[in-house]
């Protein structure tokens, strides 16, 4: 028994000598393979930081493929997959994007070793997805989870904090939450001051979304302002030939255009068409907003074949960046259905197809209720009237005013737009008090909210004359008339300056 049990001792010991060699070795393997996948990571993430998207992206599909082949770490998977999600976004590629990191985000919130911080980034970072695809109500949900954390420690966080409120902001905007919107835009703009100075692109960034909410509601003046302030910045950080100063410079136009001052806007877009016409595609300015900034400015100088060709070869690039069905796509064809409607040469009837696929978008990636559909029905309205296809011009009027009055309230001034819309129908069709009482409040609206000598009102104390013009009503008619007139005269004193 006893040389059994010295002869079986040995071999125990060899046995259990293999079995350290074996561990050691599955042990080494292991360390060697993530060290290998940790070098190619940083690789990836270096062409990432170079810019050299489609090289990233391709080494970090790879990565992810040879991690699959085994049991990767779940903060090394959490970082490919974020590294993946901001290169499809820096490509414009946003639905995949949003694939990578939903799966960032949902692996960051089941490992209990995640930070906070790195969290919030990819909330921030699959809000931006959301937002880019028009899904404004899910982007505001992630948006405001990241705010939550950056909330918490804002020194710290510093232009991340900031960059949230800015990006709230713009949703809020998008929604045509005007209030809410203001005050989350001048909160990001005093954070970035705070943080990144006065002059930072960042600061100037927030300045020209605040200015173009002023803008959206006819606070020119104080548009102006903050353009002229935001021209400022990014002139001495950017240089004059930056595509983000010809996109300021063509806003800053379009208030003196408000204001009637013709010949200072038309200098201003045409430095603005110079820069575009020089302007290359980066990861900030793509191709197709180049192209749709051109058009623009084309426009506003009035060569409508130019800014035509244009807006045309922008759709076609934000088709190639983002499908078929993103709301980029819808604003680029509403721009040349708009264009092919109001100017002279071009065929109505080709601007109705325009505005009823930039409709369809807008309903499948918004919804049917929301503020930029009831745009586009309001816009279809005024074709059909130029069309003479008055009973349908009442229609869809009626139809965007029911969107507008509920999710905008009802002295808003895209809801005055359309009651004007309205009552130019219903005056056609001999529905004179109706259209009495549609245009009426769509003066209202204008005088409460609108400087005394815009433009707008113009059109409204006009069509309102016209109505009671039609009724015999011809001394109330007169005194609008006057009115209107006293209006012209100014603005085209001011246009002459």
């Amino acid at each position: 028994m006893r040389v059994r049990i010295l002869l079986a001792l040995p071999m125990a010991l060899l046995a259990l000598t293999g079995s350290n060699h074996w561990k050691n070795a599955k042990e080494k393997a292991t360390a060697e393979r993530t060290l290998e996948l940790s070098r190619q990571f940083n690789t990836a993430y270096a062409a990432y930081e170079q810019k050299r998207y489609v090289e990233a992206e391709a080494m970090a599909t790879g990565w992810l493929s040879q991690a699959g082949n085994g049991d990767p770490d779940i903060g090394q998977l959490t970082n490919a997959l974020m590294l993946l999600g901001v290169v499809n976004l820096a490509q414009h590629h946003n639905a995949e994007a949003e694939t990578y990191l939903r799966k960032a985000v949902a692996l960051r919130k089941q490992n209990p070793k995640t930070e906070q911080v790195d969290l919030a980034t990819s909330l921030s970072r699959l809000g931006e997805a959301l937002r880019d695809e028009g899904k404004y109500a899910e982007a505001e949900q992630y948006f405001n989870e990241a705010l939550e954390i950056y909330q918490k420690n804002p020194d710290v966080h510093r232009n991340h904090f900031a960059m949230c409120f800015l990006n709230l902001g713009v949703l809020a905007s998008a929604e045509h939450k005007f209030e809410e919107a203001e005050r989350l835009l001048n909160q990001s703009a005093s954070n970035f001051k705070k943080y990144l100075g006065p002059n930072h692109p960042d600061t100037a960034m927030a300045t020209f979304r605040l200015a173009e909410l002023y803008f959206d509601q006819g606070r020119y003046a104080e548009a102006e302002t903050l353009y002229r302030n935001t021209l400022s910045i990014q002139e001495a950080a950017l240089g004059s030939d930056s595509p983000d100063v010809a996109e300021t410079l063509d806003a800053l136009a379009a208030v003196y255009r408000k204001q009637g001052r013709n010949s200072e806007a038309a200098h201003l877009s045409k430095g603005a068409r110079a820069v575009f016409a020089k302007a290359t595609p980066s990861d900030t300015t793509s191709e197709a907003t180049i192209l749709d900034r051109e058009a623009q400015a084309f426009e506003n100088e009035g060569r409508y074949r130019k800014a035509a060709s244009l807006y045309k070869q922008s759709i076609t690039s934000y088709e190639r960046q983002f499908g078929p069905e993103h709301p980029f796509v819808a604003a680029s064809l509403e721009n040349l259905a708009r264009l092919y409607r109001d100017q002279k040469g071009f065929s109505l009837k080709a601007a109705e197809p325009l505005f009823q696929r930039a409709l369809s978008i807008k309903q499948k990636t918004l919804g049917p209720d929301h503020p930029d559909c009831a745009v586009t029905i309001s816009n279809l309205s005024l074709l059909y009237f130029y069309e003479n296809r008055f009973s349908k011009a009442e229609t869809f009027a009626q139809r965007a005013l029911a969107i507008q009055e509920e999710k905008l309230g009802r002295d808003n001034l895209d809801v005055a737009l359309t009651l004007n819309r309205l009552g130019i129908a219903q005056r056609e069709l001999s529905k004179y008090s109706e259209a009495e009482s549609a245009l009426k409040r769509a003066l209202e609206i204008r005088e409460k909210t609108l400087p005394s000598d815009h433009p707008f009102l113009v059109i409204s104390l006009e069509n309102l004359a016209s109505v009671y013009a039609v009724e015999g009503r011809l001394d109330e008619a007169r005194s609008l008339l006057e009115r209107s007139e006293a209006i012209r005269a100014k603005n085209s004193g001011a246009g002459a300056r």
